[in-house]
């Protein structure tokens, strides 16, 4: 099933779901509480079930389903996404962001401010980011473009690449190659099998650490 939201001007909420079970009416809800929205659906029989939500940019939008794909396009407030299992694809978000799913793939073209991501296994892949960020797989690639106020980025098995950085940067991969380009801060860097390619430009007084049980390292450290 899969769950798609997108924004309107319109001053009102609008929702169309389709092949929900009989059975699992009652495990859907929705509640507006202020500018909160909270979408759930909690059924285990309707595994064709298709929502449609239409809402104002300004509100906060809350959503919970069991197994599913959600797909939303861009967002103007706090987004917050929890699945059992599926595919998340997010456009541009004007706030903080917190999605997880138990299994499958993330994407979020870019938040304004703090983000964190979590997958139990599957890519992440994110764009830019205005606030700091955690982000973590429990087996799959991660692809960040630049992050504004530090990261902490770990995935059990797979590659780690980052576009640009401010602050502490802590990364790590079960068994994978990582890249750091543009970084200005300090750097942990850790992968238990893989090539480790890093750009920095590090602040007086910080301290980096890089490490990797099985492959090359490669330091390009800028001139002050």
């Amino acid at each position: 099933g899969s769950i798609i939201v997108s924004t309107w001007e319109k001053d009102e909420v609008h929702i169309t779901a389709k092949n929900i079970d009989v059975d699992d009416v009652k495990d859907f809800s929705f509640k507006q509480n202020g500018k909160i929205v909270a979408v759930e659906f909690k059924g285990q029989d309707s595994e064709n079930f298709n929502m449609e939500v239409s809402i104002p940019a300004y509100l906060i939008l809350e959503i919970s389903t069991g197994g599913g794909n959600v797909s939303l396009n861009d967002v103007g407030n706090i987004l917050s996404i929890s699945t059992g299992g599926g595919n998340i694809l997010v456009g541009n978000v004007s706030d903080k962001v917190e999605i997880s799913t138990g299994g499958g793939e993330i994407k979020v073209a870019s938040a304004l401010k703090n983000l964190e991501v979590s997958t139990g296994g599957g890519n992440i892949s994110v764009g830019s980011i205005g606030g700091k960020a955690e982000i973590s797989t429990g087996g799959g690639n991660i692809s960040v473009g630049t992050v504004s106020s530090g990261i902490e980025i770990s995935t059990g098995g797979g590659n780690i690449n980052l576009d640009g950085a401010n602050g502490s940067i802590e990364v790590s991969t079960g068994g994978g190659n990582i890249s750091l380009k543009n970084v200005k801060g300090s750097v942990e860097a850790s992968t238990g099998s893989g090539n480790v390619e890093l750009e920095l430009d590090p602040i007086a007084g910080s301290f980096s650490e890089i490490s990797t049980g099985n492959g090359k390292i490669t330091l390009f450290v800028s001139e002050k």
